[in-house]
């Protein structure tokens, strides 16, 4: 009865793990590619959320003021003027 791996066994176990762990590690690697590059894209999306509603709140302090010229400054076409342009230039 045999109770103890023999050493070619042990080392034939070593070489198939090593060999498969080569073929999963660069999958592995871009899954955690997708995922940080997936964290960093909502990040950026809040950004600029916080940013759109900063500059909404500035547009509607600025509406608040008694100059008339300045009371019809107009958010909505800013902002779709902003979107056509910065799709013209990607």
């Amino acid at each position: 009865m045999k109770n103890a791996f023999t050493l070619i066994e042990i080392l034939v176990v070593i070489t198939m793990m090593s060999i498969l762990m080569m073929l999963i590690a660069p999958s592995g690697i871009k899954i955690v590619e997708s995922i940080d590059n997936f964290i960093e894209k909502k990040s950026l999306e809040q950004n600029v959320e916080k940013l759109q509603f900063e500059a909404f709140l500035y547009v509607q302090e600025i509406n608040s003021t008694t100059n008339p010229i300045l009371k019809e400054f107009n958010i909505d076409y800013i902002s779709s003027k902003a979107i056509l342009h910065l799709k013209d230039s990607k």
